[in-house]
C-alpha cells in the first residue's frame, strides 16, 4: 500500500479556475487522518502557495512541503512552517542569465526567496506578487531561486530551445523548462522536485516505492521518475507523459481524486 502522495499543485489539483475540487479536498483530509503523509510540491514560492496549504489542512499534520520548484523544502510540524534552506544560484549566475534572456519576453522576474524581482514591469505578475504579500522591486541582480520569462505560447516555443542551450553553456546542471505554455523556468543544480524529494526520503528513512506523485508540467518530470508510481495528468506535456507510469484525467476532470479513489477501491492506498 502507498503511504506517501506528492501533489503537483498548478494544472494538476488545481483547476483552471483556480479552484481545488471540494471532492478532492475532503479526500485529502480524509487520507491524512488515515496517516498517508501528503506532500505539497510547487513551483510557486511558500507565500503564493497559502491558500492550499490551507485548504489541504497539511499544517494540521507533520509533513513537508517543497516550493520553488525544489529550491525550498519547509517542515510543517505542530501547525509551524520551518524552513529548511534555501537553494539559489549566485550573483555571477544571475548576471551571466540575465545577459542571454533580457528582453527576450515581456516579463523577466526573478525570486529570491519570498521576494519577486522585476526586470521589466509585467503588470499581471506584478499584481499577483502583491496580492500575496510581497511588493516586487526592481533589479535581479540578487542570489535567486528561480528566474521566469513570461509572454505568450508562441513566443515561448520561439525562443525556448535557443536559450536553454545558451544557458546550459553556463552550466550543463542548471535546469530550464516549461511548466505551463507561456512560460520558461530557470532554477539551480539540485532544485528540482525529485532532488527534494530524494533528500527528504533518505533523511527520514522512508521508501520512496510507497510514493505516489501526480503532476503535468515539465517541472514534475524528475518527480514522476522519482517515486514508486508517477501519474501524469492528461493536460500534462507529453514530455512528461512519456515518463510516467500511468495517466489519470485532466486537472479540470479531477483526476487526481478519480484516480485516488481507484486505489482506494483496489486497496493499495
Amino acid at each position: 500500500m502507498y503511504k506517501y502522495i506528492a501533489l503537483d499543485l498548478d494544472g494538476t489539483i488545481v483547476q483552471s479556475n483556480g479552484v481545488i475540487n471540494k471532492l478532492l479536498l475532503d479526500l485529502l483530509i480524509e487520507l491524512q487522518e488515515r496517516g498517508i503523509i501528503v506532500i505539497l510540491c510547487s513551483g510557486r514560492n511558500i507565500i503564493s502557495m497559502k491558500e492550499y496549504i490551507n485548504q489541504t489542512k497539511v499544517r494540521e499534520y507533520n509533513t513537508y512541503i517543497i516550493s520553488s520548484n525544489g529550491g525550498n523544502t519547509v517542515y510543517v510540524k505542530d501547525n509551524e512552517l520551518i524552513c529548511q534552506g534555501y537553494i539559489t544560484f549566485n550573483k555571477k549566475e544571475v548576471k551571466a542569465i540575465k545577459k542571454i534572456v533580457k528582453n527576450k519576453t515581456r516579463s523577466l522576474v526573478a525570486y529570491s526567496g519570498t521576494q519577486m524581482y522585476f526586470h521589466k514591469i509585467y503588470y499581471h505578475q506584478y499584481k499577483r506578487a502583491c496580492k500575496y504579500g510581497s511588493r516586487p522591486k526592481w533589479g535581479i541582480f540578487k542570489p535567486s531561486g528561480k528566474i521566469i520569462l513570461t509572454d505568450k505560447k508562441e513566443k515561448i516555443d520561439e525562443i525556448f530551445l535557443d536559450i536553454k542551450k545558451e544557458i546550459l553553456k553556463i552550466n550543463p546542471q542548471i535546469n530550464v523548462f516549461r511548466s505551463v505554455n507561456t512560460l520558461i523556468e530557470i532554477t539551480p543544480p539540485l532544485a528540482t522536485k525529485g532532488e527534494a524529494l530524494d533528500k527528504l526520503f533518505k533523511y527520514q528513512g522512508y521508501d520512496e516505492r510507497d510514493l505516489i506523485a501526480f503532476g503535468d508540467g515539465e517541472n514534475d518530470l524528475e518527480m514522476l521518475k522519482y517515486a514508486g508510481l508517477g501519474v501524469a495528468m492528461n493536460n500534462a506535456f507529453e514530455s512528461v507523459k512519456v515518463v510516467a507510469d500511468d495517466i489519470t484525467l485532466s486537472n479540470d476532470e479531477n483526476g487526481v481524486y478519480v484516480y485516488l479513489k481507484n486505489l482506494i477501491y483496489q486497496k493499495k492506498l
